[in-house]
């Protein structure tokens, strides 16, 4: 799920190349992913505003955050 979250950060920093509030965001975003075990360090708020800005829906992000918090899932 990690690497999926990295590739649609990608996809989105490409798009967004000439919005410099946005690639601001999505820079920090890919910054944050590269952290080994982030989400297990960073608080449920913090991870569902990551998942947000990559646009994921509202229903989606506890499936997703419990996914990465525990790659067993």
């Amino acid at each position: 799920m990690l690497e999926k979250l990295k590739q649609i950060n990608n996809t989105k920093l490409e798009l967004y190349n000439k919005d410099k509030e946005k690639q601001k965001i999505y820079q920090l975003i890919a910054n944050l992913l590269e952290v080994d075990n982030l989400f297990l360090k960073i608080d449920m708020e913090t991870a569902y505003a990551i998942l947000r800005d990559l646009d994921f829906e509202e229903k989606e992000l506890n499936q997703i955050y419990c996914q990465l918090i525990d790659p067993k899932l």
